[in-house]
């Protein structure tokens, strides 16, 4: 990653010789705010992002023991996914009842979940999504991301 004047600029990849470089540029605000201001990719037309959302660490909602709901999106995805009190383990499921669990464990500040299955996903826990005032959760495992809402 490099940064400069407030660019960050990250490496995506590097693919037949070509580097993927994704930008993100932030400003101050004066409360001392940092927001977003534009994310763009540079490169590869197979990596395009198609929104994004910045938040602090503090608005991360908490997602022990909760259970959402898929939003329109990919296909191939269950229509609930539910995370334990403890956030070890998650189950998607095609109705809100109990199914066996997968273990997993909480990243950061308990921002996401990642699991240990092959292939990995990746779960990001965000205070809303696109405007909606529900805790969403992003769930990433290659080539697309499935957003669930809280029920």
């Amino acid at each position: 990653m490099l940064v400069i004047n407030n660019t960050f600029r990250f490496d995506l990849g590097t693919t037949n010789g070509t580097t993927t470089p994704l930008l993100l540029i932030v400003e101050k605000k004066s409360d001392g705010k940092i927001i977003l201001k534009s994310l763009t990719n540079k490169g590869s037309p197979s990596k395009q992002i198609d929104h994004a959302e910045m938040y602090s660490t503090t608005d991360v909602p908490d997602w022990a023991g909760k259970t959402f709901s898929k939003k329109p999106g990919p296909e191939g995805y269950a229509d609930y996914i539910k995370f334990s009190t403890g956030k070890s383990m998650y189950v998607f499921t095609g109705s809100t009842a109990e199914l066996p669990q997968w273990p997993g464990y909480a990243v950061g500040v308990s921002i996401g979940l990642k699991d240990d299955r092959v292939p990995s996903k990746m779960f990001i826990f965000i205070p809303y999504w696109k405007g909606a005032g529900k805790i969403n959760v992003l769930v990433d495992p290659s080539p697309s991301a499935a957003t669930y809402g809280t029920e």
